[in-house]
């Protein structure tokens, strides 16, 4: 059985977080679905380099009319000059 309207939504941001910051990414939900789930990955750049950076949370955020899946990332170590890394949240949506 499909689900109508049913979409992945993603978004990739690529960035480098100091120790102790933290970097939040969002995907917004469009008008008139609903969401469903989501979710949130990082990876380092090249793939399969060491990082330490945590997911603190991914989550559904409704206020008002503003629907979207949040994520957020912090950088648990010490390094002070930490490398580049993808960071990815996904949205899965469907119609109301």
């Amino acid at each position: 059985m499909a689900i109508p309207g049913y979409k992945v939504l993603v978004k990739t941001v690529s960035a480098k977080i100091n120790p102790d910051e933290i970097l939040v990414v969002e995907v917004p939900c469009p008008r008139n679905k609903v969401i469903l789930g989501g979710g949130a990955e990082c990876q380092a750049l090249p793939p399969g380099s060491a990082a330490n950076y945590t997911l603190k949370s991914s989550f559904p955020v409704t206020a008002g009319n503003a629907r979207k899946w949040m994520a957020v990332w912090t950088n648990a170590t010490n390094v002070n000059h930490p490398q580049v890394v993808q960071f990815t949240t996904y949205l899965i949506c469907a119609n109301k």
